[in-house]
């Protein structure tokens, strides 16, 4: 059974410095559902140089990359949930809920034990009641 049944877009923009935030985010899922069996909240961040606050041509491809590296070790059994994935301010932003932190760094240890550096810092979390995650459809169902 797959968790995530659709997925969305949105842009945030900044007129004044003339530079967006792209977010791709889990749309059509019961959040109810999951929220008890996922409540570790863990962000991987990668900071890049890019224009406008975008990556150019190979960090994109890099990040792609390592996002499909990842995904399978996540993913299995529903262990973990890519809830929302941003870029723009020269940052990839990567927001899963997963049911453990400790298994999640080890499933990702394992996902990249054969691969080059990646250039990743992680902030994890206890977040319950999938609070980022509720606060930014919040931001978005008010834009």
């Amino acid at each position: 059974m797959k968790l995530i049944k659709s997925w969305a877009t949105a842009i945030a923009k900044n007129a004044s410095e003339n530079n967006a935030i792209i977010y791709r985010f889990a749309q059509d899922f019961d959040i109810e559902e999951i929220k008890s069996s996922h409540m570790h909240r863990v962000i991987i961040v990668w900071e890049y140089v890019g224009n406008n606050g975008m990556p150019d041509a190979l960090a994109n491809k890099k990040m792609d990359f390592f996002e499909n590296t990842v995904t399978p070790y996540l993913d299995a059994d529903e262990f973990a949930i890519l809830a929302i994935v941003s870029t723009g301010d020269s940052l990839r932003e990567w927001t899963y809920y997963s049911k453990s932190e400790n298994e999640f760094f080890a499933r990702l240890n394992s996902a990249l034990k054969d691969q080059e550096y990646f250039p990743i810092k992680l902030h994890a979390a206890l977040d319950e009641n999938w609070t980022t995650y509720n606060d930014f459809k919040q931001t978005i169902a008010l834009s």
